[in-house]
Formats: C-alpha cells, structure tokens, sequence
C-alpha cells in the first residue's frame, strides 16, 4: 500500500509544473556524504531545495558518544552545508514523548521538546512543530506551529490533509471552523 502511495504521488508530481527528484541515502548517512551528493546535482541542475527525512538516521563526520551531541554536530554540519551550497535544508526530527503530553493538555509545544537535543534548535533558522490530534485526523486538518524563525514571526495555521493522497492543500483552515472549502467533507 504504501508503494502504490509512492508511485501515485510521483505520477501526480510528473503531471506538474515543478520538478523534484528522490535520492535515497542508506541509513547512517554522513553529512560529507550528503554535501558531495549535493555538489553532484548541482553539477547537473539547479537545486533549491533539499529535505532530509530525517536527521536520527544520519551521522555526523565524526562519532561521538552521546546520541545528543551527535545531533547538535549533525545540525551544524547541515546548517553550514546550506551555507556554502546556497540551498535550503530542511530536515524532520523526532518530538519528545513530552510535547505528545503537553499537547494533550492543551499546551503549546516548545523548544524543549525537540528529542535527543534542544541544541538541534540553535543551529536551526526555522523550527515547525507539525501535529495532529486523534479530532483532526477525522476532520482532516494537519497543524503548523512556526516556533522559531530567525528572520521573521512565530505564527500557528492549519492546512487540509488527506493521509489516503498524501495530499496536503493549499488553503489554510481558519482554527475552529473545519474543513477547506471544497474538501470532501
């Protein structure tokens, strides 16, 4: 099922205006494995975006004995690779068991509750917290809570999501009014 949602998206990509291209990395990549790879299709093409999924599977470029340093270390390394490549990375970590208890309790999730090291945050431009709760799941909305941004404002919105498309929309659904005009719903 989940290769048929694989190939479906890509046909869906192939019919639109953008291009993306999928490069799978093994698990433990290192970060000098992912900039030569991304010199190499930057030799090829022009590259704006790279998205990591997702940061615990990498390695950094030298082993550390604390599964948090190593992050923190795995942070920096991508944050100066952005900089000296001129493209954007954006990578998925993992939450602490902690945020899925604060948001539980109606609290904001936090800084703190990015998992193995709050330092991860430090090297970040931008941290997005992306949730759902068991109501939204049938409702279909996806929330977004812009947590830090260097150059710019914290902010919360909702998107639509649909899990059976992979399909996340494009209009934003205003808190506590539903779905998106035009949902299925």
């Amino acid at each position: 099922e989940q290769r048929q949602k694989y190939f479906e998206t890509l046909e869906r990509q192939r019919e639109s205006a953008s291009r993306f291209h999928i490069v799978d990395m093994p698990r433990g990549c290192t970060t000098p494995a992912v900039e030569a790879k991304l010199r190499m299709l930057l030799s090829a093409f022009p590259v704006r975006l790279a998205v990591i999924d997702y940061l615990g599977l990498m390695e950094s470029s030298r082993h550390w004995p604390d599964a948090w340093k190593e992050v923190e270390q795995i942070g920096r390394e991508l944050k100066q690779i952005a900089r000296s490549l001129h493209v954007p990375i954006i990578t998925a970590a993992q939450a602490t068991r902690e945020m899925a208890r604060a948001l539980k309790d109606g609290e904001e999730a936090g800084l703190e509750h990015v998992a193995l090291s709050d330092r991860l945050s430090d090297h970040a431009d931008v941290v997005i917290f992306i949730h759902q709760t068991k109501a939204d799941a049938i409702g279909n909305i996806l929330r977004w809570q812009v947590e830090k941004h260097r150059d710019g404002t914290r902010l919360k919105f909702n998107t639509y999501f649909d899990a059976e498309r992979n399909f996340i929309g494009n209009k934003l659904v205003e808190l506590g009014l539903g779905h998106p005009p035009g949902s299925p719903h």
